[in-house]
């Protein structure tokens, strides 16, 4: 896989041009997803911070889903928000990462 990062200004449909422009020859597919936070849960002596978001494959030359994980949400948990983030994503990595490779597998 190639890693190509979207922008938060920039639209969908800006972003798949972009990447067809520039990767057409090292891919027909694309994994593309958003994920952001959804909650900061302050606890006695920790914080929480909830994660959302969906992945979603593509194929690059007409933007055709192929598959989807649908909302995916994880939490974690640690002495401060950034400790809790970096949990949080983490924990929300895995999980998209399992349920892709059970759709790519299948």
């Amino acid at each position: 896989f190639t890693s190509v990062h979207d922008s938060l200004q920039e639209e969908d449909e800006d972003f798949f041009a972009s990447v067809k422009l520039n990767h057409e020859d090292e891919s027909n597919g694309i994994l593309y997803g958003k994920v952001g936070v959804v909650a900061f849960t302050p606890l006695s002596s920790s914080v929480s911070v909830k994660v959302g978001g969906e992945t979603s494959l593509y194929t690059l030359s007409d933007q055709k889903l192929l598959g989807t994980t649908g909302m995916v949400y994880a939490i974690g948990r640690g002495v401060d928000e950034e400790s809790a983030l970096k949990e949080a994503f983490t924990m929300y990595g895995r999980e998209v990462s399992a349920l892709l490779k059970r759709f790519l597998l299948k």
